[in-house]
């Protein structure tokens, strides 16, 4: 088996890799939750306008019924 040896400092270096790793992975993942959030709010405000849109088409509808 062979022997191994592991200083602090390794130690120290190691966990400062992680760490930066993580912080922009943590800064990527947040930059991709404000577009999802803007891109939510676009998708909200169409399905808003096609609702709209197809009560008025009911309401044409329903007149050229004669309801």
């Amino acid at each position: 088996m062979a022997n191994l040896e592991v200083n602090s400092t390794d130690l120290l270096h190691g966990l400062e890799f992680i760490e930066r790793k993580n912080s922009i992975q943590i800064s990527v993942i947040n930059s991709d939750m404000q577009y999802l959030e803007q891109e939510n709010k676009k998708l909200s405000s169409t399905v808003s306008a096609i609702q709209n849109d197809m009560q008025y088409l009911r309401q044409i509808q329903q007149t050229e019924k004669g309801v």
